[in-house]
């Protein structure tokens, strides 16, 4: 279940992701965004974890333990930090108040309004944090529930299970494998083979030119010191081993049928956890697909609430402080992942988008925010020096050569940088005209 936790967190976090502000003012959207991503490179409290770790911690403890949160407080140098709180110490305590049920204090109306904390190192002493002072991290299985369960509920039983039928099998397995041999004697409380040992080779006496040679003896001391046990049996005992002949197929079987259970609970496909080797063709891609919609589940129950409540929390701090002024579109943001999704086939896909925007189906924005790319920050500046490099050049050609006009020009090299041929570019601005340059 560690892989498959770990599995599951690595391709939800990713490396990460970037937040694109929706601020009708360009140049305070690209500070806000600068500013967050700083301040979130060592936002951990408790050793300056970056944002990125913590997400990979918050997926597998959501699993794991069900749920988990994160107080929005400041380090002693006043830094702005979050710090995280474990399941087991969001707890009622030594609280006595009937508003406070499984760690969590509701209102009159049953919301939630806030969280009792234990306090490490105080016995059952806790803390009221309120509900806006802190982040609560958890797949709900309910909009109405207080507390959340591990995903994999379902799974402890029938892997306790699992795990006994395995064990008892090896057990089994190993109990035969460490016998050697049996000693049978009518004295099976004395030393067996008597002191001297068992005789395994006669003396010879000596003949010709050939010494003596004495009797050679085996104790038992000396077989066991080999490995493998020896058991010592009375006259009429017998020593007899249950060997499992079907428990093999079976356990297969179980198993098949227990982890596909756990994998079903878990909202996972279940070849993707076990015998992935057997997925081919059209169930290829609905395997991704399921994986690829759960993931975008995941990601928007636990990583984009989080990022939103950390993002708006730093910038309403530097707001405050006077560091940036205010505007209503705050709130505004987009999360870009800094990483390509699950795919099957990655480089058909990537010609279906491209062709998608040649096409108008889809914008440059939304294809290079597929592949984890900003592209009005990173590729429309870079466009845009091609762009004007290529006007340039095709006033510098219209100059040189009065027959080609700089619309001609710029046509030309617009063909050529693609990686047209030049008879296309002959082709295409008609036969009348000379060679190109």
């Amino acid at each position: 279940m560690k892989a498959a936790t770990d599995l599951v967190a690595r391709l939800t976090v990713g490396t990460g992701f970037s937040p694109s502000s929706r601020c009708r003012d360009k140049g305070l959207a690209k500070a806000w965004d600068a500013y967050f991503l700083t301040k979130t490179r060592n936002i951990g409290f408790m050793g300056g974890e970056s944002m990125d770790e913590l997400l990979l911690h918050d997926c597998r403890a959501a699993d794991v333990d069900g749920d988990l949160g994160y107080t929005l407080t400041s380090d002693e140098n006043g830094a702005e930090k979050i710090q995280l709180i474990e399941s087991h110490r969001i707890k009622t305590g030594d609280v006595i108040d009937s508003r406070c049920c499984d760690g969590v204090w509701i209102d009159e109306y049953g919301r939630r309004a806030g969280y009792n904390v234990l306090l490490p190192g105080e016995g059952e002493k806790t803390m009221r944090i309120e509900a806006r002072d802190f982040i609560y991290l958890a797949e709900r299985n309910r909009p109405d529930e207080l507390r959340s369960m591990t995903a994999f509920i379902h799974a402890l039983n029938p892997l306790q299970d699992l795990y006994e039928i395995i064990a008892f099998a090896m057990t089994s397995a190993k109990r035969n494998a460490e016998i050697a041999a049996v000693l049978e004697t009518p004295t099976p409380h004395d030393t067996p083979f008597n002191p001297r040992g068992f005789l395994v080779q006669a003396a010879q006496d000596a003949s010709g030119d050939q010494p003596a040679v004495p009797a050679q003896y085996v104790t038992y001391d000396q077989i066991v010191a080999g490995g493998g046990k020896i058991p010592i049996l009375k006259p009429g005992e017998k020593l007899s081993s249950h060997v499992h002949n079907h428990v093999p197929p079976e356990i297969q079987m179980w198993s098949e049928f227990i982890i596909r259970g756990i994998a079903a609970g878990y909202g996972l496909p279940f070849e993707i956890l076990w015998n992935p080797e057997k997925i081919g063709g059209a169930n290829t891609r609905m395997m991704t697909g399921l994986l690829r919609a759960r993931l975008q589940q995941r990601r928007a129950s636990l990583i984009f609430p989080k990022l939103n409540r950390v993002r708006y929390w730093l910038l309403s701090r530097a707001i405050k402080a006077g560091i940036f002024p205010f505007h209503p579109d705050l709130p505004h943001v987009d999360w870009n992942p800094n990483f390509m999704d699950m795919t099957v086939d990655a480089g058909r896909e990537s010609r279906e988008r491209r062709a998608n925007v040649q096409s108008g189906l889809d914008t440059f924005t939304g294809f290079y925010a597929e592949n984890g790319e900003n592209y009005i920050e990173a590729e429309l500046p870079k466009r845009r020096e091609e762009i004007d490099a290529q006007c340039a050049q095709a006033e510098v050609l219209s100059k040189k050569y009065p027959w080609l006009t700089p619309e001609k020009a710029l046509a030309r090299i617009a063909i050529l940088s693609a990686g047209g041929a030049e008879l296309t570019v002959n082709s295409g601005t008609g036969a009348a005209d000379p060679p190109a340059p």
